[in-house]
Order: C-alpha cells, then structure tokens, then sequence
C-alpha cells in the first residue's frame, strides 16, 4: 500500500511540475488580462464560406509546412502565413483554414494562442455525397467515401468522431457509436459547417 501512494504522489508531482512548466513557456501573452483571448476580432464571419474569405491559394508543399507547424505560437504561424480564415465553436479552441487546389489545412489553436495541430483534409467529395450516409452506415462506408478523413479514434484514444472537407466548403462531423451486434462502429450523427 505504501508504494503505491509514493508512485500517487511521485506521478501527481510530476503533473504539478508539467502542469507549472507549461503554464510558463511563454504561450500566456495571447490570452489579456480578463482571461479573453485577445484574437476574438480575427475570428470568421460564421455565415461566409471559406472561399469567400481566402485569396492565396496554397501549394501541397506549403500546406504540408503549415499542417506541421506544432507547438508553435499563433503570432508564428501568421507571420509566417497570414490567417485569412479563422474560425471558433466555442471561443476556447480556434482553427486557421489554409486551402490548395485540392486539398485544405486546419491548424488548432487554444486560447492562449498555441498551435495544438495541423490536420490535412484532401478533397474530393461535396456535401451532397455526405447527405447520402445515413444513421446506421457502418464505419467501412464511411471510409470508403472518405479514406483522407480525419479518423482519430482509430489510432488514439479520442471521441468516436471522424471529420472531413468537401469541395463546395463544407466542414462535416460523423459522430459513431457501436453496432448492436458490438461487431462495428456506426454513424450516429452527421453535422455540417463551413470550412
């Protein structure tokens, strides 16, 4: 029993001291003194689509640098490539869009302006293609429709949702769930935005 609260206490206190650590290393100068992210005015238009708000085009090498842009902070990744579309669902996590020819990057940033990811979207279909998926597909005609998705449960410990880009600017969520058999995951909800 002792040694497993010292192992408690040794691990709690290597939270506190990554938890400290991380609180300053410099990330704190985006968020003002009321706590409110100070890039509030960057954010979209939520009624504009990307396209109205974008006019650089993007090569695949250059979406490739920003979508491994990580851990850096948003001041960096703007100079580097002006924001031209910002967008927020909640005003505790933003998302740059950055758009190719046929492919688009969402860089993640949370309130205190750091970069949290870069997330690759090719695409292909449009929106209506996503209308045709129903509640109860399974997972594999999902994919099928949609291989370059973002599908992060399957290789992490995240929420059973998938996420993807289509053509015509749309920003679309799957959320699943397991079949009644336990044998698959199955759509449970569908959700669009715009990009």
């Amino acid at each position: 029993m002792k040694k497993v609260t010292c192992i408690v206490i040794v691990f709690m206190s290597a939270v506190l001291f990554c938890a400290c650590t991380y609180a300053g290393n410099g990330t704190e100068q985006s968020v003002s003194a009321k706590g409110q992210f100070k890039y509030k005015d960057m954010v979209s238009p939520n009624e504009k689509m990307v396209d109205q708000l974008v006019t650089k085009t993007y090569s695949d090498e250059e979406l490739d640098k920003i979508a491994n842009f990580r851990m850096s902070s948003l001041e960096e990744v703007n100079e580097a490539y002006p924001i031209e579309c910002f967008r927020t669902f909640d005003y505790d996590f933003y998302e740059a869009v950055y758009v190719g020819q046929k492919r688009v990057v969402k860089v993640g940033f949370d309130k205190t302006g750091l970069c949290c990811y870069g997330a690759k979207y090719e695409l292909k279909n449009t929106k209506k293609d996503f209308e045709n998926l129903k509640i109860g597909d399974k997972l594999a005609t999902v994919t099928e429709l949609d291989p370059g998705g973002d599908y992060p449960f399957l290789y992490s410990n995240l929420s059973e949702t998938s996420s993807h880009c289509t053509t015509d600017g749309y920003y679309v969520w799957i959320q699943y769930g397991i079949s009644d058999d336990m044998q698959s995951y199955i759509v449970k909800s569908i959700m669009f935005g715009y990009i």
